[in-house]
């Protein structure tokens, strides 16, 4: 396995980059959401929670709409677009 200098490991099976909390993100309607789903109030234990559920899906599943774009707001990627 190869990184490269954007921390891109190359694999056989092709790019699989490392999660980056500092990528978290979220707007107040999107906090709103995520907190009457999950019933946590808290904003940092919010973050929380959300990271480590994004970390716990990329184990088994690492692709990128768990790691996240550029171009997506949502902190678990186009996977829970609508």
């Amino acid at each position: 396995m190869v990184t490269d200098k954007f921390g891109f490991e190359f694999t056989p099976h092709g790019v699989v980059p490392s999660l980056d909390p500092k990528l978290y993100s979220i707007d107040k309607q999107e906090a709103a959401f995520f907190k009457s789903m999950t019933c946590i109030q808290d904003d940092e234990e919010l973050k929380k929670h959300i990271l480590d559920v994004q970390a716990k899906a990329y184990i088994g599943y690492p692709f990128t709409p768990l790691f996240g774009h550029s171009d997506h707001q949502n902190p678990l990627g186009s996977a829970l677009e609508v």
